[in-house]
C-alpha cells in the first residue's frame, strides 16, 4: 500500500468511531502521550496552522507528524513491522508466536531438569529415612526392657543352667549364680545370658555383692517417704475442732482466712479442705449453686433464713462475723432466686434465666411488695466486694440489718404461703 492509502485507511477508520470508541482506541494505540494528544487534536478538527501553534512547530512539520502517527497506527492495525536497514515487512504476530514457543520449550526443558533433580533428592531422602528406621529397629531388638544392650547369645548355656532358668524365679537365680560369678565359676557372658543384661550390669552387681553381701544385693530397700511439709496431727486436730464447733457455716476460703488471721495457722485452701474432707466435714457453701445435695444447709431457704435471723439479732459483731453475715445475705439471695424460680415453674409454667427478670415479674404482678427494697439491692449490693474497707463494711452491715433482711423475710412469708397451696410439690419445691 502507498502512504496515501495508509493515511486514507486510518482516516476512514477514525471517522467511523464514536467518541467512546475513539478514546478506547487512542488509549490502546502504541503511541506516546504527545502523539495521542496530537491525534485527539486532529479529531477535534483543528487546522494545520492551529496544530502548529499548539505544538510549537512549523506548519510543514505538522503534516510530517501526522503521516508518522498514521503509519504507526496502520502498522499496528496490521501487526506488520519494518526491520531496520531492510525494506521487507514481516508479521509481528508470527514473530511473537515463534518467540513464545521457544520460551515454552526452554521452560519445559528447565522444568524437566528440576523435576529430575527433585526426584533424585526425594529418592535419596526416602532411602536415608528408611535406613534410619531400620537401624532403630535393629538397635531396639538388641536392647532389653531397661533400655540397656542385651547380652550377645554367643555362649551356649549348660543344660543345668537352662533347666534352672525354666524352674527358678529371678531372685533364686540371682542368689545362686551371682555368687558363682563372684567366685569366677561362670563367666560374665554366661551371667548376662542368664539374666539378659549387659556386661556393665554384671560388673556392677558383682561389686555390690562383694561390698554389701547377699542381703543388700537381693532385698530392695522400701522406705516410706514422708513429706517434709506434711501438716502435723496436732494442727490438723485443732483445725477439725475449730471448724466443727464454731465455723461450720463458713466456706473453706473464709475458714482458711480465719485460721490465718485469728489462730496464726498459715495453710492453703487445698490443705484445709483435705483435712476436713478426711474427717467427713464439708462447707455448707460448697453447694452454693443449687441442685446437688438435699442435706446441705444452703439448699433450704428456711435454714438460711434461720441463720440469717440469729446473725442479725446479735448485738456484737467481730470483723469475721460481719464478713460471714455478708456471705449469708448473698447466699439467701441465691436460694430465694431458686425457690421463686421453682414456684414460677410449678404455678405459672414460666422459667427465668436471670434473677433480675424473675424478681421483676413477681414485683410487677403484685406477688411481692418489695419494690423499694429491690431497687436499693440492685443499686448497692455490689458493695459486698468492698467490705475490706471499714466504712464500707459498716454501711453494708447496716443495709443488711435494716433493708435486705426485711426484704428476705417478705420473700420467706410468700414462699411459705405458696408451699401451702402447692402441697403435692412440697418435696420438689425447694
Amino acid at each position: 500500500m502507498e502512504k496515501s492509502e495508509e493515511m486514507e485507511y486510518i482516516t476512514q477508520k477514525l471517522r467511523l468511531f464514536s467518541k467512546s470508541e475513539f478514546n478506547n482506541y487512542v488509549d490502546e494505540a502504541p503511541l506516546t502521550n504527545k502523539e495521542k494528544d496530537f491525534l485527539v487534536d486532529i479529531s477535534r478538527g483543528y487546522t494545520y496552522e492551529e496544530l502548529a501553534r499548539i505544538n510549537h512547530v512549523k506548519t510543514a512539520t505538522v503534516s510530517y507528524i501526522k503521516r508518522k502517527i498514521f503509519k504507526k497506527l496502520y502498522n499496528w492495525e496490521n501487526r506488520q513491522i519494518v526491520l531496520p536497514f531492510q525494506n521487507e515487512r514481516i508479521d509481528a504476530s508470527e514473530v511473537i508466536n515463534q518467540k513464545i514457543e521457544e520460551a515454552f520449550k526452554s521452560k519445559e526443558e528447565e522444568l524437566k531438569q528440576k523435576e529430575a533433580i527433585l526426584n533424585k533428592y526425594i529418592e535419596k531422602e526416602t532411602k536415608k529415612k528408611i535406613d534410619e528406621k531400620l537401624q532403630k529397629i535393629k538397635k531396639s531388638q538388641n536392647l532389653n526392657t531397661r533400655g540397656t544392650k542385651k547380652a550377645e547369645p554367643e555362649i551356649v548355656l549348660d543344660k543345668t543352667i537352662q533347666d534352672d532358668i525354666k524352674e527358678m524365679s529371678v531372685v533364686e537365680l540371682k542368689k545362686k549364680y551371682i555368687p558363682m560369678y563372684a567366685r569366677h565359676e561362670i563367666s560374665a557372658k554366661e551371667l548376662c545370658n542368664i539374666f539378659g543384661h549387659s556386661i556393665q550390669w554384671a560388673t556392677r552387681i558383682k561389686r555390690r555383692y562383694l561390698e554389701e553381701g547377699e542381703k543388700c544385693t537381693f532385698e530392695r530397700k522400701r522406705t516410706k517417704s514422708v513429706s517434709p511439709n506434711k501438716t502435723s496431727d496436732e494442727i490438723a486436730n485443732k483445725i477439725i475442732n475449730l471448724y466443727s464447733t464454731n465455723y461450720r457455716q463458713f466456706s473453706i476460703a473464709e475458714f482458711t482466712k480465719i485460721l490465718k488471721v485469728k489462730f496464726n495457722i498459715n495453710l492453703c485452701e487445698a490443705t484445709v479442705s483435705r483435712i476436713l474432707r478426711e474427717k467427713g466435714l464439708k462447707s455448707p457453701t460448697a453447694d452454693k449453686y443449687l441442685g446437688q445435695s438435699k442435706e446441705s444447709l444452703g439448699i433450704d431457704y428456711y435454714a438460711v433464713m434461720e441463720i440469717f435471723h440469729s446473725s442479725v439479732n446479735k448485738m456484737d459483731y467481730s470483723e469475721i462475723e460481719e464478713y460471714g453475715l455478708v456471705q449469708i445475705c448473698d447466699l439467701a439471695f441465691i436460694k430465694a432466686y431458686s425457690s421463686l424460680n421453682s414456684i414460677s415453674k410449678k404455678k405459672f409454667k414460666l422459667k427465668f434465666r436471670t434473677s433480675y427478670s424473675l424478681f421483676e415479674y413477681f414485683i410487677d404482678n403484685g406477688y411481692l411488695n418489695i419494690r423499694d427494697f429491690w431497687s436499693y439491692w440492685n443499686n448497692n449490693h455490689d458493695k459486698f466486694s468492698y467490705i475490706y474497707n471499714k466504712p464500707t463494711r459498716y454501711k453494708v452491715i447496716q443495709d443488711i440489718k435494716y433493708i435486705y433482711f426485711p426484704m428476705f423475710r417478705i420473700i420467706e412469708e410468700y414462699i411459705r404461703e405458696m408451699k401451702k397451696s402447692l402441697v403435692e410439690y412440697t418435696k420438689e419445691l425447694i
